[in-house]
């Protein structure tokens, strides 16, 4: 028997800038989906007011290093954000199955 792919994503840790208003949140949410559908990818929740947790995987099921490092580059060139990060990719799989 042979062991599935795995799932590979990461995971995306943002927070906005204090007094970020609702239309400059509604716009860094347009941005943020028109770069995921540009590199298809999918995050697996939307994005809060305040700090939050984003796991972004892949259409095809893997996401890339390069997936990773775009969505670390564009991150950092956001004035909305008082804080980003991108982790490593790991195997979600895995943590589905425990």
């Amino acid at each position: 028997m042979t062991a599935p792919c795995p799932a590979l994503g990461f995971v995306v840790v943002i927070e906005p800038v204090a007094g970020l208003g609702a239309a400059e949140r509604d716009a860094f949410q347009r941005a943020w989906n028109a770069l995921l559908d540009e590199r298809g990818l999918l995050a697996h929740s939307r994005l809060g007011a305040g700090r939050s947790a984003v796991v972004v995987t892949s259409e095809a099921s893997q996401t890339t290093e390069n997936d990773r490092e775009a969505t670390r580059t564009w991150l950092a060139s956001r004035s909305e954000l008082s804080h980003a990060s991108v982790g490593d990719l790991e195997d979600l799989s895995a943590h589905s199955e425990s």
